[in-house]
């Protein structure tokens, strides 16, 4: 157990060697309390030395790690490093003192942390010492630092303890002093004491109140259970005649399971008188043993007694906090050892940097096929997409679902399609939908699909790029001029395919323009698509008629004509269907010519036709007759039965308007004319619209289909394969064969300078590993 503390000591100074902050957490004890609350008195008292910066105001201004080591007093003198030579001037002074307090000269020394190999036997030269570091860093007029001060007080009066001594509390502002110091100052002493292996030793003075106690305060927002904390009762000596501190003292008042200790440290008039340690300790113990109230347990209050308790509380927190620390600074080790094996080994003179090089190109190619085959072990993780798995979302979850999105009618209006199949017809009336029109409308909406095409070359092209570019190959981070050209390199390349991928996509769609197959299976047809009209058109009669007979009070199910509503007649197989094989309603008095056998051949079923509704059945029996359709009356197609006199007056009104009878004379003849000139569609018209609508659709449909299957494979052999393939011949040629090796391996002064760096932290960890294996030897030993 003696091992612990100077084995903790040496793994502070090992760490302290990094110049960075101690990559574990060292069970340490930090003093806390106001200022001229006594704090410096207590870790003096310990020491057994006057070697703090007194004065007013804030003095302790940065933190100082005091560690204490046990020596023995018949201590060879041979064994110095160096004496200070400014011992030797002042003398038979300095020997007379160390004689007085019972030591030799050279048994007690102060060593600092930043000035090694130094040895200072004159205490008032480390309290110097201590103020010109102070000032070295945070300036002369009164600034503070968080940055700490190591000492190493060794001396045969000690017990093996480490202290850190923290700036006091203060709340105004003096000197340099930003305004808000009081926040800075706690601030800076959270940092220490929030660590879980830190002892808090909070400092409060017994001439003031309790619970204004800021040091207590503070501990208790880390250490809410006072587990690690200790209270200190300072200047005891000090309190009213006929008042103590016992009910502190006894925790009555703020209860710490670790206790309270009080002590009496020296005045200022004790300081000034130059009055030694050794004879405070003994005023000390006088006055215990003599005051009426402490008297009971003198043995449990001084100076001596709290650093003997905080060594044992140390000794006790080391024990528990060691296997703790030897994990993190093994873990620490293989971290630096990691990242050294990453940089590799400076390249020698004799080395081959030919094979060197070709084996950085072989190791970089390889690594990028892995990563696009999703092989790449080491890199993959289970957090986001990475390589290949990047590119299959970009065909399947980006460019496919914004196909899906696309509306085939998009910037169509009724207008355009209207105007379409008018000039389709050239000089002539249509008889039937005209397919150039169709085929005018469809290649207008496929161009549409260029723009995503080519968006999505784009999305792989910086994807190639991004994962070229973040490739952590170990040996390539080490020389930068290699890394840049071997940046070059890929994205020449990349750029060079692009090219032609590009192209290829577009042709494909330049492909679905030229040549409309309205025979390919997934097509419609005509046919279908005037079969899917058809029914459309009596399902929308139905409706009227079933809407019409719930207002008149009549069974829905049942049209006017008191018949039951029957699935419309599918299309003669010998209806003209137009060009193109597409099915066209043929023209009305053939479809009466083509119904009139079938309608004097069909029994009354009362199965409705196209001619209109069957004689009604009236209250007697008897059939009230049909009233027969003039010869030369113009027939209505959809609704069968009589002419619709109002549609045939809308018809003239159209033709006129068509004509320009209306408000365009013969003589004045528009520059720009659309179709319709924005009037409704009449029923012709909307039956070639909606008959054109299912036509686009369908065919708009396949064309998606097929590009959502034929970009992706065309960017993949043109582009992504291309690239794969090509990777490392390209690199070889490039860089093996043209540009100059020993150029290309020619590491930064940065990786040099970190090589180095890893091997002093790796050295200095290996040697803290070692200390806690010493430690855990002579446990074993022990036990």
């Amino acid at each position: 157990m003696e091992k612990l503390i100077p084995a903790v000591n040496k793994l502070q100074d090992v760490f302290g060697q990094l110049g960075l902050e101690s990559p574990v957490d060292l069970p340490q004890i930090m003093v806390v309390g106001s200022q001229s609350s006594g704090k410096s008195s207590v870790l003096e008292s310990f020491v057994g030395r006057d070697f703090l910066p007194r004065g007013s105001g804030i003095v302790t201004r940065r933190p100082t790690i005091v560690q204490m080591i046990q020596t023995k007093p018949d201590k060879p003198k041979g064994e110095q490093e160096e004496v200070d030579k400014s011992v030797e001037k002042k003398g038979n002074k300095q020997q007379d003192e160390t004689a007085k307090e019972g030591t030799k000269y050279g048994d007690e020394w102060v060593e600092f942390l930043h000035i090694p190999n130094k040895r200072f036997y004159d205490f008032d030269q480390v309290r110097e010492e201590i103020e010109a570091e102070t000032d070295r860093t945070t300036g002369k007029n009164k600034g503070i630092s968080p940055k700490p001060i190591n000492l190493k007080v060794y001396s045969p009066n000690v017990v093996d303890l480490t202290v850190v001594d923290l700036p006091g509390l203060t709340k105004v502002p003096v000197g340099d002093q930003p305004d808000d110091i009081e926040k800075l100052i706690r601030a800076m002493i959270m940092s220490y004491i929030e660590r879980p292996n830190a002892i808090i030793l909070a400092v409060h003075p017994a001439n003031a109140d309790l619970a204004t106690s800021d040091a207590l305060q503070m501990a208790k927002s880390v250490d809410p259970e006072g587990d690690r904390t200790i209270g200190v009762i300072t200047k005891l000596d000090l309190m009213d005649k006929g008042t103590d501190a016992l009910e502190w003292l006894q925790g009555k008042v703020y209860k710490l399971k670790r206790g309270y200790v009080g002590v009496v440290n020296r005045s200022q008039a004790d300081i000034n008188s130059r009055k030694s340690i050794q004879e405070a300790r003994e005023a000390e113990k006088r006055f215990f043993r003599e005051h009426p109230v402490y008297k009971n347990f003198a043995d449990q209050m001084g100076s001596e007694y709290l650093a003997k308790k905080l060594s044992g509380i140390l000794m006790e927190h080391i024990r528990k906090c060691l296997p703790e620390l030897r994990s993190k600074i093994n873990t620490e080790l293989k971290e630096k050892q990691k990242e050294l094996s990453k940089l590799g080994s400076a390249l020698g003179d004799n080395e081959d940097v030919g094979a060197a090089l070709l084996s950085i190109i072989n190791h970089y190619a390889m690594e990028f096929n892995q990563a696009l085959e999703g092989k790449a072990h080491e890199v993959i993780s289970a957090t986001e997409l990475y390589g290949g798995a990047r590119i299959n979302y970009i065909f399947h979850d980006i460019y496919a679902k914004e196909l899906d999105k696309m509306d085939p009618f998009e910037d169509l209006t009724l207008d355009d399609m209207r105007t379409a199949i008018r000039n389709a017809t050239g000089h002539r009336s249509s008889l039937f939908i005209p397919e150039y029109g169709f085929d005018l409308l469809i290649k207008k909406q496929i161009e549409k699909f260029n723009l995503p095409a080519q968006t999505c070359v784009d999305l792989v092209y910086n994807e190639l790029q991004r994962l070229a570019a973040a490739l952590d190959h170990d040996e390539l981070s080490r020389f930068e001029r290699l890394e840049s050209r071997l940046s070059e390199v890929t994205g020449d390349l990349l750029r060079r395919l692009k090219e032609p991928t590009s192209q290829m996509v577009a042709d494909l769609v330049d492909m679905e323009i030229s040549y409309i197959n309205t025979r390919h299976p997934d097509f419609i047809g005509g046919n279908r698509a005037m079969t899917k009209l058809f029914r459309s058109m009596q399902a929308a009669e139905e409706r009227q008629r079933a809407a019409a007979a719930a207002a008149q009070g009549q069974p829905q199910n049942m049209p006017q004509g008191g018949y039951p509503q029957q699935s419309p007649p599918a299309p003669p197989q010998g209806s003209p269907t137009g060009p193109g094989g597409r099915g066209l309603p043929p023209p009305p008095n053939q479809q009466l010519q083509q119904q009139q056998p079938q309608q004097q051949q069909q029994p009354p079923t009362g199965r409705p036709s196209f001619q209109g509704p069957r004689p009604q059945q009236n209250a007697t029996g008897g059939a009230q007759q049909q009233q027969q359709q003039p010869p030369n009356q113009p027939y209505n197609y959809y609704s069968g039965g009589q002419p619709n006199h109002e549609e045939n007056a809308e018809d003239e009104h159209d033709k006129k308007m068509e004509d320009g009878a209306d408000d365009i004379s013969l003589y004045n003849v528009p520059e720009h004319i659309k179709a319709g000139n924005g009037r409704p569609l009449n029923e012709r018209e909307h039956m070639e619209i909606e008959m054109i609508r299912t036509l686009l659709q369908s065919y708009f449909d396949v064309v998606r289909k097929n590009l959502q299957d034929y970009v992706p494979k065309a960017i993949m052999k043109c582009l992504v394969l291309k690239f794969r393939d090509e990777l490392h011949s390209e690199l070889v040629t490039t860089l093996y064969k043209e540009d100059n090796p020993d150029e290309l391996l020619q590491e930064s002064s940065e990786t040099t300078e970190r090589r180095k760096e890893l091997r002093r932290m790796i050295s200095i960890l290996k040697r803290a590993s070692q200390v806690i294996n010493e430690v855990k030897e002579a446990e074993n030993a022990e036990s």
